[in-house]
């Protein structure tokens, strides 16, 4: 009995404290417990994942995910009870709007100031889910990363790393919104995340969003984005998510939250091309307005062929002549929608003359 005392009193060594650690022994009750591969949000957000969607502010990556979520809410790809969408990126009636979108769906909205939640909540929220072994199946979507750690500090990246970790192995899924640096890379011409690379090291995906805008009409406007998960854009997959997929949304004057839900539709790589090239038109028109409005008051005033046209445009507007023919040869065509300006037509004595399009 002595010697039963003794063994019990007897402090563990090292090694016995690490075996009590061990989970092989519980290894088929985990994989139980845990969700198969079911995608929750799309071919993109895995259950029991941590994924990183980046993008450009106003780029639609909160529409695209509220749209995601009310179509798993109602395919039942998701407990929508489970799912909590903590909003800290949104003026009042931004968030209102969505709150009561995603409250038709069950889901559940937490916004900063609001029946006494914080962002200094988030933290202790998802620890108390662990705890209490709750975690299971719920679904948070942080919106936006900036606002609940500082992605330059390598102690807050730690701690919110060592959260979301410990979520995640306990059933959680969580899905961050972040922003994308303001300039591209020089190099690959794609954008990059913001913050260093040890913002997304406990990440299982991360994608990287592009966004394409071609105008229609004087009203409209399509946004086509595209998920990246390549590794020049900085982005990673950890599973059978899509590598790459685009949406696009339209956006018409007078236009609801609904209506541009509504919008919301895949898009193939065919008409992806075709929408970044119709794009590049509508950055060129921004770049290129000034030499435009110089080159249109020529036509008006009748200066119809290159080199006089030119002449004029140069003379009023004290742009080069070398810049005003290539924002010439850039906008000749006859689709105004697409950013042509004028068009050539054919004068008096075989000369080529310029003409406004009629929408102009």
């Amino acid at each position: 009995d002595d010697e039963d005392l003794a063994a019990i009193d007897k402090p563990l060594s090292i090694l016995e404290r690490i075996k009590a650690m061990d989970i092989t022994s519980q290894a088929d009750a985990i994989l139980e417990k845990l969700d198969d591969d079911v995608f929750l949000l799309e071919k993109l957000v895995l259950m029991n994942q941590i994924t990183y969607f980046f993008a450009p502010p106003n780029s639609g990556k909160t529409l695209l995910t509220t749209r995601f979520l009310m179509d798993a809410a109602k395919k039942g790809d998701v407990d929508p009870t489970k799912v909590i969408y903590v909003n800290a990126d949104d003026n009042p009636r931004g968030a209102a709007t969505k709150a009561k979108v995603l409250g038709e769906s069950g889901i559940m909205m937490l916004v900063p100031g609001n029946n006494g939640f914080k962002c200094d909540d988030l933290y202790p929220m998802l620890e108390a889910l662990i705890k209490a072994k709750e975690a299971q199946g719920v679904v948070v979507v942080i919106d936006t990363l900036r606002r609940f750690f500082d992605s330059m500090d390598n102690q807050s990246v730690r701690k919110f790393g060592q959260v979301s970790l410990e979520f995640k192995n306990n059933g959680g899924t969580l899905l961050v919104l972040g922003h994308t640096n303001k300039n591209r890379d020089k190099m690959t011409g794609k954008r990059s995340f913001e913050g260093t690379q040890g913002t997304v090291n406990d990440a299982d995906t991360v994608y990287v969003m592009d966004v394409a805008t071609t105008n229609y009409g004087l009203d409209g406007k399509k946004q086509t984005v595209t998920f990246d998960s390549s590794v020049e854009a900085g982005g990673k997959v950890r599973g059978d998510n899509a590598d790459t997929a685009s949406y696009s949304f339209t956006k018409n004057l007078g236009d609801s939250y609904l209506d541009l839900l509504a919008s919301v539709a895949p898009v193939n790589d065919g008409d992806v091309k075709r929408d970044r090239i119709d794009s590049q038109k509508a950055e060129l028109l921004e770049v290129n307005a000034e030499a435009i409005e110089a080159i249109a008051d020529a036509i008006k005033e009748k200066y119809v062929q290159t080199e006089a046209l030119l002449n004029f445009a140069h003379k009023h507007s004290q742009i080069s002549k070398p810049k005003l023919k290539k924002v010439l040869m850039a906008h000749t065509g006859d689709d105004f929608v697409k950013g042509d300006r004028w068009k050539r037509i054919k004068g008096e004595k075989r000369a080529i003359n310029y003409e406004l399009l009629c929408l102009w």
